[in-house]
């Protein structure tokens, strides 16, 4: 059995930004670290601007100080456990 504290950071980033929002949610209930890695910004930058390009023009620009799973969870319906 693959245990999930022992991938590297990075990598569960990678696999953790491909996951639908709801697994993400789910995955971050597991434990601290693998939580850590599910809020993080990063993830949650890139698939906003992703998912909503119209809007990401004007906050990638400017982006310092933005809390983007906030941002990201005030335009989607990201479940509220997620939410720090």
């Amino acid at each position: 059995m693959i245990q999930l504290e022992k991938i590297p950071p990075w990598c569960l980033h990678d696999v953790i930004s491909e996951l639908p929002q709801d697994k993400i949610a789910m995955l971050a209930a597991t434990n601290r670290q693998i939580s850590a890695v599910c809020q993080s910004e990063s993830i949650w930058k890139s698939r906003y601007l992703k998912e909503f390009p119209a809007v990401a023009f004007k906050t990638a620009d400017s982006d310092v100080g933005i809390r983007w799973l906030d941002l990201y969870a005030s335009r989607s319906s990201i479940p509220k456990t997620l939410k720090n």
